[in-house]
């Protein structure tokens, strides 16, 4: 299967699940909600009766946010404490969803509530040591790498490089010491397909396919993923430019702004499930066939005299 071919069902894979795609929009805005909700209690203690938020309104003012920060510390890291509990719940969400998702895509089964939420919890535990064995690899790769680019940069800057080149130097040694967490992410999405492709009890043989899925079809594995990205780009552009089109000044643009919002979550519910949908049709379009070969067990005897 080709980049193209994939890219194209992943498209008509979200484009005719529409019950998937609003039921991770629906799961997205109650989760939001709350985070939401923390956010206006600390600026609203924050800031109170005061103006100083329309500073924030027109465009970034470092003074106003650093005021925010120095003067409301007790504020924020109340807020802090609320706002990591939230963030871990999130990821449970998003590693509880993508089971029912996935499932919904390699098995072409017609979506249902019933059949979704089943398979949400068929996989959750296998996914979710996934992502704790993935999130190690992570944490030591990032590790590894900023030990000697941390001592080059560290070497500029105390050896009194200009600060462009320090910046620089800053800029490349952060591409360099996160751009595998890319390529971890999409062993990751493909080790979650190998699990629901062929129901995978082990956790470690299901990461050692993605790896050997992503590492046999690289450019394969990293050019959708890069395809699919795009169209969270121009989706995300379309939307920055069509709010500052609009304006926040009366009711009806702050109301019209609002809709525009929701349809942008909607449109990245689709491309979430588009990446789904994209990496499990890649995988069975790619994944090893077995070997049959034909007359050996059903030949007929040779006899002899």
């Amino acid at each position: 299967m080709t980049i193209i071919a994939a890219v194209r069902k992943s498209i008509a894979g979200a484009t005719s699940s529409p019950k998937l795609v609003f039921l991770l929009y629906f799961a997205n805005l109650l989760f939001a909600l709350p985070a939401a909700i923390l956010f206006r209690s600390f600026t609203a203690t924050a800031f109170g009766n005061s103006m100083a938020a329309d500073g924030l309104l027109p465009g970034f003012d470092n003074n106003v946010v650093s005021d925010l920060l120095s003067n409301h510390t007790e504020v924020l890291g109340s807020i802090l404490r609320q706002v990591v509990p939230i963030a871990v719940l999130g990821i449970f969400l998003n590693i509880f969803l993508a089971g029912g998702t996935l499932d919904c895509f390699v098995h072409k089964r017609q979506f249902s509530l019933e059949a979704f939420f089943g398979a949400c919890g068929r996989y959750f535990g296998r996914f979710l040591k996934a992502w704790l064995l993935m999130l190690v690899t992570g944490v030591i790769v990032v590790a590894l790498l900023s030990i000697p680019f941390g001592l080059v940069v560290g070497a500029l800057g105390d050896g009194g490089g200009n600060e462009q080149t320090v910046f620089i130097a800053t800029i490349v040694a952060i591409m360099v010491i996160y751009s595998p967490i890319l390529l971890l992410v999409i062993v990751a999405d493909y080790a979650r397909v190998s699990i629901v492709v062929h129901d995978m009890r082990s956790t470690w043989k299901a990461v050692g396919r993605g790896y050997a899925f992503v590492f046999r079809n690289f450019a394969a594995a990293i050019g959708l993923y890069m395809l699919l990205f795009v169209l969270v780009l121009v989706a995300s552009a379309t939307y920055w430019a069509l709010e500052d089109m609009i304006g926040m000044s009366s009711v009806v643009t702050v109301t019209i702004t609002f809709i525009v919002q929701q349809l942008f979550v909607v449109v990245r519910a689709w491309n979430r499930t588009s990446f789904f949908a994209g990496s499990a049709a890649l995988y069975e379009g790619r994944k090893p066939r077995p070997v049959i070969f034909y007359g050996w067990d059903d030949s007929p005897a040779i006899e002899t005299a």
